[in-house]
């Protein structure tokens, strides 16, 4: 069954590049949707309530009781071995992240301020936000690996830096939720968010701040608790069907990112992975890593709830339905100037809106079960619950983006400056731009619902888990499930009204 779910997805996949009806709009905007029959929002959120019924009936407490999983180590093999080993290999690979990101800048400050050709804007929010979020999902955390910031300390040797103080642990990670919310705000509310220049001074100010930042606290107490997209990526990871894991219990129990839990091996934690004499990476079932990480802190859990919002509402406000709330033309002279201070309060409401909604559900989810801890503690053990949700949010609104957009790439590898160059032959490249609206949509509603599925599943394991009891578990998930429900009705409702373009 689950074969046949993959195949179906990957010919769905295939046939998006195959069909030439529906188009893409320009730099920044994401391909228009036929809408659908309401039948289709309200197919979704029946499809999730079966799915509900299905895994109460068949998933119990005894299916992996004590949260382990099948897995299987690659590093077995003496190949896959020799190549993590390499360090000629891994430091061509940081070198050139490096490189990537001092031609992000330089091409952004001295190439053309046209953004279609210019590098910059095409790379940082196409090939990197987009592809790299993608490929997190897929392959795990490969931005630990790739990290500029962190390579640039490694190759001064710098590697094991501890900072000249000591983090303030009060600060927690709102160091970085800060610098995310800014990033979000500039992605969808700046207007000079694709100026080329100006996103080029954006990336020096935040490689200024996170240089800084790892110099006075250490390297990775800093990408821990300061760096936005170690946050951003670390968290996708938790999906992908790749782990990193330590068993050696004598480098976590010192570790300062305290991934030592219950005397169980510690995952993804690549500080230790660093240190340990014998790392495993590990395949291992879809999602399973949101299963492993028990109770999180309140500032990462307002993470993922910003991640879910401000996806969110980067649909909202690309329909007229927002416009015509708003009052503004979208389609006048500084249409998205005008909206800067709405757009702004818009993004912190929606914001609070979801947190408040998710609070309210999880008091409720404590109530049917009869949960003696409280609210707050339930609410982040079953936060992660919420990541597959913020991920089929990010791939359906962006991945025609992916796909079209993305092209752009090719020719400007060739001419990063917008200079007129043809370094390797790809300048005139012709981007293919027809793709067929109901595959498209189709997909859509599929990524979308699947991804609540699993969602519920993730609540259903974590509640299983922490509750200890088959029928308390049930119960709590019924206000859950009815949050699924909603959030998948919203989501195709998103998807499906007239956008801007």
């Amino acid at each position: 069954m689950v074969g046949r779910k993959i195949i179906h997805v990957a010919i769905t996949l295939l046939s998006i590049l195959q069909f030439q009806h529906a188009y893409a709009h320009g730099f920044g905007a994401i391909a228009d949707l036929p809408v659908p029959a309401y039948l289709y929002w309200f197919g979704g959120g029946a499809a999730v309530v079966v799915s509900f019924i299905v895994i109460s009936l068949f998933v119990g407490k005894s299916d992996n009781a004590n949260g382990d999983y099948r897995r299987y180590n690659i590093l077995k093999h003496a190949r896959v071995r020799g190549l993590s080993k390499n360090k000629v290999i891994l430091n061509l690979i940081k070198l050139s992240a490096v490189c990537l990101l001092f031609l992000s800048i330089a091409t952004g400050l001295f190439g053309s301020q046209f953004p279609e050709l210019n590098f910059t804007p095409t790379f940082i929010w196409v090939i990197w936000w987009v592809g790299f979020s993608f490929l997190h999902v897929i392959v795990g955390n490969v931005w630990s690996l790739v990290n500029p910031w962190k390579a640039i300390f490694e190759i001064f040797g710098l590697g094991g830096w501890d900072g000249l103080f000591k983090y303030p642990k009060r600060l927690g990670s709102w160091p970085a939720f800060a610098l995310f919310f800014l990033f979000v705000w500039i992605e969808l509310i700046y207007p000079a968010g694709a100026n080329p220049r100006s996103l080029a001074l954006v990336i020096l100010g935040y490689s200024v701040v996170t240089l800084v930042g790892m110099y006075l606290f250490g390297k990775n107490v800093w990408l821990k608790h300061g760096e936005a997209f170690s946050a951003f990526f670390g968290f996708l990871s938790m999906i992908a069907p790749i782990e990193v894991r330590v068993k050696d219990t004598a480098i976590c129990k010192v570790c300062e990112f305290d991934c030592y839990r219950d005397g169980g091996p510690c995952i993804n934690c690549y500080a230790c992975a660093g240190k340990a004499s014998e790392p495993e990476l590990n395949l291992r079932p879809f999602a399973m890593g949101l299963l492993q990480q028990g109770r999180i802190s309140f500032d990462r859990a307002t993470f993922i709830i910003l991640m879910l919002s401000s996806v969110s509402f980067d649909g909202l406000i690309q329909t007229f339905a927002w416009y015509n709330f708003i009052g503004l033309d979208p389609f006048s002279e500084g249409g998205r100037l005008a909206a800067l201070q709405i757009n702004t309060v818009g993004l912190i409401g929606a914001f609070l809106f979801f947190v408040a909604i998710y609070y309210t559900f999880v008091y409720m989810a404590k109530l049917f079960s009869g949960y003696k801890g409280s609210p707050q503690g339930l609410a982040l053990t079953l936060i992660l619950s919420l990541l597959p949700i913020a991920m089929v949010y990010q791939f359906a609104h962006y991945s025609t983006y992916l796909l079209i957009n993305g092209q752009q790439i090719i020719a400007l590898v060739s001419d990063p400056f917008g200079y007129e160059w043809d370094i390797f032959g790809t300048r005139d490249y012709a981007i293919f731009r027809s793709l067929d609206y109901l595959t498209v949509w189709n997909y859509q509603v599929s990524l979308i619902v699947l991804g609540h599925i699993l969602a519920v599943y993730a609540a259903h394991k974590i509640a299983l888990k922490v509750l200890r009891s088959h029928k308390t578990a049930i119960r709590s998930q019924y206000p859950m499930m009815v949050l699924m429900v909603i959030y998948t009705v919203v989501g195709l409702w998103l998807l499906s009204t007239p956008s801007v373009g």
